[in-house]
């Protein structure tokens, strides 16, 4: 009789042990999806803008011509523009009154419809200080960079 409880006791530790195993990594995939998720940026904020990639490139262009301020100072030494045929079109833009460099990426997702990545944050022109958006900063200032981008840029580059 003894013998036969330790045996139930085993059985019962062992399903619970395999059941908990399971649990924990099930939760590590699915915390780990944000860096595996397809795509070159999976934490950027998207925009679906109803424009085609060539307008929107046009857009942007102009609207730095209009808006020189945004425009990042040739000391930064970043580029607007494919690279190496990539299907991404990296755009930077500069906030000069925090010192900030603005990275984001356009690419077209159908005909007539363009999707912007607002990507990530340099503090400062002097590089190597990125900061991923959705990702590294905390929720307030995360919120604060989305709604700045959409408010001074965004808005004049999708109408």
């Amino acid at each position: 009789m003894f013998m036969n409880i330790n045996k139930k006791a085993k059985m019962k530790y062992l399903s619970i042990l395999t059941k908990s195993v399971l649990v924990i990594i099930l939760f590590l995939i699915l915390d780990s999806c944000g860096s595996i998720t397809a795509g070159s940026y999976p934490y950027a904020e998207r925009y679906t803008i109803h424009k085609d990639e060539a307008t929107l490139i046009k857009d942007v262009i102009d609207f730095k011509i209009e808006n020189p301020k945004y425009t990042l100072p040739s000391e930064a030494r970043l580029k607007d523009g494919r690279k190496n045929k990539s299907l991404w079109y990296s755009v930077y833009f500069y906030y000069p009154k925090e010192g900030e460099i603005v990275f984001a990426c356009l690419r077209p997702k159908r005909m007539g419809v363009t999707t912007l990545y607002l990507v990530s944050i340099n503090e400062g022109l002097r590089l190597g200080n990125w900061k991923d958006i959705n990702k590294d900063f905390d929720l307030v200032e995360n919120n604060r960079q989305k709604k700045k981008f959409e408010e001074l840029i965004l808005k004049k580059i999708s109408n």
